[in-house]
């Protein structure tokens, strides 16, 4: 049952689901149903394309890796990355929300580089969800988030290049 005191001053935002596991789709709309109407659910880059085109979302949750590899001009092979720089120039009052299981230093300074919003940690390394649904109002308000976890799990030695 819903909280009829929590978040009914909200205006919910529209959202667009980049993710190629629908296994994985039951889980983003529950954290993202406090603040978001999510209106597309997609698997792939030309999925994730038109439904941007048609709903232009206030927020993409989005899978790093849609299983589409092919490499963009700053060496990442990575379609996830791809779609969200995509997004960036041609929506960029849009949210990323980029949900990964990589901890890969070129993936989150790429990440930095494009303007994402959001950076969370997700796959196995997910504890709480409620630190996703946490992350999800940071960036619901404005500001930039980088899950904890994440944090943690970052394999590198000077980490202020992408915080």
């Amino acid at each position: 049952m819903k909280n009829d005191f929590e978040f009914d001053f909200l205006d919910k935002k529209n959202a667009v689901v980049i993710e190629d596991q629908p296994v994985i789709w039951d889980y983003a709309r529950s954290c993202l149903e406090n603040f978001y109407q999510v209106k597309a659910f997609c698997t792939n880059t030309k999925e994730a394309e038109l439904a941007v085109k048609e709903f232009k979302p206030d927020l993409v949750w989005l899978d790093c890796y849609l299983g589409e590899l092919s490499e963009n001009n700053q060496g990442v092979k990575n379609s996830g990355l791809q779609i969200a720089s995509w997004i960036k120039n041609h929506y960029p009052e849009t949210k990323i929300f980029l949900f990964t299981a990589s901890t890969e230093m070129s993936i989150m300074t790429y990440a930095k580089k494009i303007g994402i919003e959001g950076l969370a940690l997700g796959g196995k390394f997910i504890k709480d969800k409620s630190i996703i649904c946490n992350g999800l109002q940071v960036v619901y308000f404005g500001q930039n988030w980088l899950s904890p976890n994440l944090i943690e799990h970052l394999e590198m030695e000077d980490f202020s290049s992408v915080t």
